[in-house]
C-alpha cells in the first residue's frame, strides 16, 4: 500500500512538485532496502490487474534492479530459482501488461540465467534458442560440433537437458514448455528474443555484479554461441512479418563480441545485411549491424568478399540519389555505411579500382556533397584514410592522377558546403557559431587536397578568384569561400616566393567595399600567411 501510494503520488498531476521529490526519494529508499518482503512486494504489484501500467512498469524495474544487486540476489535460497524462473516466465506470457514492462521482465530472466549458469541453470543458453524455435540450429551448430570436439563427450548441457527428461531437477523449462498451450509458446518467442538481445548488454553492465570467474565464463560461453546465434538471426531476417528492429538490435548487441570474418560468411548474414540497407523503415539499423560486423581488422584478409560488398553498395548510387531528398534518414545510413568502408579498407579498394574501387570512391564524393548538416561531416574522416594511402611510392602514376581528379572534385564540394548564404550578414550569433564549427570540422580537409594537389590547388584557386571578381557582378560569397580555402592551407606555404601569394593579393586589394564578412575573411588570410612566412624568413 504504501509503494502504490508513494507512485500515484509521484505520477499524479495534482501533486505539488515537492510532494513528487519526496516520493521520488521514498521510492528510490524502498527499492535499495534489501529485505525478504521486497521480492514479494515487486511481484505481487506486477500480478495485481487492478493497478495502473505505472505500477507494474516500477515493479518491473524493481525486480530488474533486485536480481542485479548482490545483496538483494543474496536474499534468495539457491531451492527457489527454479520457482523464480518459472514465475517470470508466466508474468511474461501474461497478457495485459505494457511492452516496456515485459521487456524489463525479460532483462530480469537474463540477469536471472547468467546468475544461475552453469551450476543451477546449465541448460540456460539451451533453453534460449528453444523458446525462439532454434534448438535444431543450436544443436547441429553448437551441440554437434563440440561433441566432435571433445571425441564423442556429450556437452555439459545436453546431457543435463537430457537428464531433465527423465526426472525434474534444478530449473527447467522443458517442464514448463510442455505445459503451456501453443498460443502461449508462440508468446514467448519475441520475448525469447529480447533475452538474447540483453544477454551481451548485462553481461557487460557495471551495476550486475558478478565474481571474475562467473564473468568469464559466461563471456566465453557466449562467444562459443556466436554462430548459432548468427544463424539464427538470418532465418528470423528471412521470415516474413519478422521483428526485424529487435532482431538488428539483437545482431548489434552479439556483434559486439568480435566476430570473426569465417564465421559472418558461413552463416550468410551478411548478405541479407547488406539487402536490407534500402530498407527505409530500418536502413539505420541495418547500417549499424553492417558496420559492426565488418569490423574486426581480420576482414582485411579477405579482400574478395570485401569488394564483393564494396560493389553492391556501389549499385545503391541511384537509389540514394533518388531518396536523398524525400528520405534523409536512409541516405544518411548509406552514408555511414560508404564513409566506414573507404575509412576501414582503403588499401583494399585502391587495389581495385577497376573492379569497384572507383564507383565506391565516386559515391563517397556523392556523399560529401549532400547538403545535410548531420550527413557532411560523417564522409571528411574516409577522406583523410584516402589520403595517407596516397604517401606509398609503388602507387603508380595513373592512380596517382586518379586521386588528384578525386581531390580536386572534393575541393570543389568543400567550397560549396562551406559557403555562406546571401543573408548572412543578417544572422545572430548562435548561426555564426553554428557555421563557424562547420568550418572548423573542413579545414584539415581542405589540407587534404592541399597535400594531394600541391601547386594545382592554388592554380585552381586563384583562376576561381581571377573569374569571380572580373566578372561584371561580384558575388561575395563565391569570393569569400575560395579566400577561406587559401586561408586554411596558409601554414603550408614555406616559399617566401610563392607566385600565387602576389597574384592573390592583388585580386584582393583590387577590390573596392567588400562587405564586412569578406573583410574579416581576407584579413585572416593575410595574418596566416604572414605568420607561417616570417616562421620561414629563407
Amino acid at each position: 500500500a504504501e509503494v502504490t501510494h508513494a507512485l500515484k503520488t509521484l505520477f499524479s498531476q495534482d501533486t505539488a512538485q515537492e510532494q513528487r521529490v519526496n516520493a521520488d526519494r521514498w521510492l528510490s529508499e524502498w527499492r535499495e532496502n534489501a529485505t525478504p518482503a521486497s521480492w514479494s512486494v515487486a511481484f505481487n504489484l506486477f500480478q495485481d490487474p487492478s493497478l495502473p501500467p505505472y505500477v507494474h512498469h516500477f515493479a518491473a524495474l524493481c525486480l530488474h534492479h533486485f536480481v542485479r544487486s548482490y545483496k538483494h540476489w543474496t536474499l534468495l535460497p539457491t531451492t527457489s530459482y527454479q520457482d523464480l524462473v518459472k514465475t517470470v516466465i508466466s508474468l511474461i506470457i501474461s497478457p495485459g501488461h505494457s511492452h516496456e514492462s515485459i521487456r524489463e521482465l525479460c532483462f530480469v530472466l537474463c540477469v536471472i540465467g547468467i546468475r544461475t549458469f552453469p551450476t543451477h541453470w546449465p541448460t540456460f543458453f539451451f533453453d534460449m534458442f528453444r523458446i525462439v524455435n532454434c534448438s535444431d540450429i543450436y544443436e547441429e551448430h553448437y551441440l554437434k560440433p563440440r561433441m566432435k570436439q571433445s571425441g564423442g563427450v556429450m556437452p555439459e548441457e545436453f546431457a543435463a537437458f537430457q537428464e531433465q527428461q527423465k526426472e525434474e531437477t534444478e530449473v527447467s523449462i522443458r517442464s514448463l514448455l510442455l505445459s503451456l498451450a501453443p498460443e502461449q509458446i508462440n508468446a514467448l518467442l519475441l520475448p525469447g528474443i529480447e533475452i538474447l538481445t540483453c544477454i551481451p548488454e548485462e553481461i557487460t553492465e557495471s551495476a550486475l555484479i558478478l565474481s571474475k570467474t562467473l564473468k568469464d565464463k559466461v563471456l566465453f560461453e557466449c562467444k562459443v554461441r556466436v554462430k548459432v546465434m548468427l544463424c539464427s538471426l538470418e532465418k528470423f531476417l528471412g521470415a516474413a512479418g519478422a521483428p526485424r528492429r529487435l532482431i538488428l538490435k539483437c545482431l548489434h548487441n552479439w556483434t559486439l563480441f568480435s566476430i570473426s570474418p569465417s564465421i559472418t560468411m558461413e552463416t550468410g548474414i551478411l548478405q541479407q545485411v547488406v539487402r536490407g540497407i534500402t530498407d527505409h523503415e530500418f536502413s539505420n539499423e541495418y547500417s549499424t549491424a553492417l558496420v559492426q560486423l565488418l569490423t574486426p581488422s581480420e576482414w582485411k584478409n579477405f579482400p574478395t568478399v570485401i569488394m564483393e560488398v564494396v560493389r553492391h553498395i556501389s549499385g545503391y548510387r541511384e537509389f540514394y540519389t533518388k531518396n536523398q531528398d524525400s528520405d534523409p534518414e536512409t541516405a544518411k545510413s548509406m552514408c555511414v555505411v560508404v564513409s566506414s568502408l573507404i575509412e576501414n579498407y582503403t588499401d583494399i579498394i585502391v587495389n581495385n579500382l577497376e573492379n569497384g574501387g572507383k564507383q565506391i570512391l565516386e559515391f563517397g564524393l556523392l556523399c560529401t556533397s549532400n547538403t545535410e548538416r548531420d550527413i557532411f561531416p560523417i564522409m571528411l574522416e574516409s577522406w583523410y584514410a584516402l589520403l595517407y594511402h596516397s604517401d606509398e611510392e609503388e602507387l603508380d602514376q595513373a592512380i596517382k592522377h586518379y586521386f588528384a581528379q578525386i581531390y580536386t572534385q572534393l575541393l570543389q564540394i568543400l567550397l560549396k558546403q562551406v559557403m555562406y548564404d546571401n543573408d548572412a550578414h543578417s544572422w545572430d550569433e548562435e548561426e555564426h557559431e553554428d557555421f563557424g564549427k562547420l568550418r572548423n570540422m573542413t579545414a584539415d580537409t581542405f589540407q587534404y587536397c592541399h597535400t594531394i594537389l600541391e601547386d594545382a590547388y592554388f592554380a585552381y584557386l586563384v583562376r576561381l578568384l581571377e573569374q569571380f571578381i572580373k566578372s561584371g557582378s561580384v558575388d561575395w560569397t563565391n569570393v569569400e569561400v575560395v579566400v577561406y580555402a587559401l586561408s586554411v592551407v596558409g601554414e603550408c606555404i614555406e616559399n617566401p616566393n610563392d607566385p600565387y601569394i602576389p597574384q592573390i593579393f592583388a585580386l584582393l586589394f583590387d577590390m573596392k567595399g567588400p562587405p564586412a564578412l569578406l573583410s574579416n575573411t581576407m584579413l585572416l588570410l593575410l595574418k596566416e600567411y604572414a605568420e607561417q612566412l616570417a616562421a620561414h624568413p629563407s
